[in-house]
């Protein structure tokens, strides 16, 4: 796979919705992969404080060395993550961000970006195959094309 937009797109992935918008477009609730993307590659500017909720009362905030260090320069996409779920797995990572206390940490890099209102997120139903595959599979080849670097909010491989 390649990873602009349109790649992206002709691989089966739709929504491109900012999660504000996931109030009022919903997912399907299958299983699935999705991609969390910026508008463009350029880093972004960080705020000094993370947006995303206190989960078991740790702050999800992140020194701003650390996320410059984790940035992949010429990457649109910035998670890629997985659902057993999709609407359910999109809203519990919405509200995340809007300071809920919710069980989803994953990409909370993102939530420090000062553009994350603007971030898309967009998904692809997986119904012949397992999400963690397909996730798995698409973070490799994420790698493999970004010189050994996963997406920005991924944490893991």
């Amino acid at each position: 796979m390649d990873w602009p937009r349109r790649s992206l797109e002709n691989a089966g992935f739709f929504g491109w919705i900012s999660f504000r918008e996931l109030t009022t477009t919903k997912p399907p609730p299958y299983q699935g992969v999705y991609v969390v993307a910026r508008h463009n590659s350029l880093p972004p500017e960080y705020l000094d404080a993370s947006v995303g909720v206190h989960f078991k009362g740790i702050d999800p905030t992140m020194n701003i060395a650390v996320l410059q260090n984790k940035w992949v320069d010429d990457a649109i996409v910035v998670y890629i993550g997985k659902a057993t779920n999709l609407r359910a797995k999109l809203g519990q990572y919405r509200r995340y961000s809007l300071g809920r206390p919710v069980g989803h940490q994953g990409g909370r890099y993102i939530w420090q970006s000062a553009d994350y209102a603007e971030l898309l997120v967009a998904w692809r139903e997986t119904p012949d195959e397992a999400p963690h595959v397909v996730e798995t599979r698409m973070i490799a080849d994420f790698t493999e094309k970004h010189d050994g670097r996963h997406p920005f909010a991924n944490l893991r491989g």
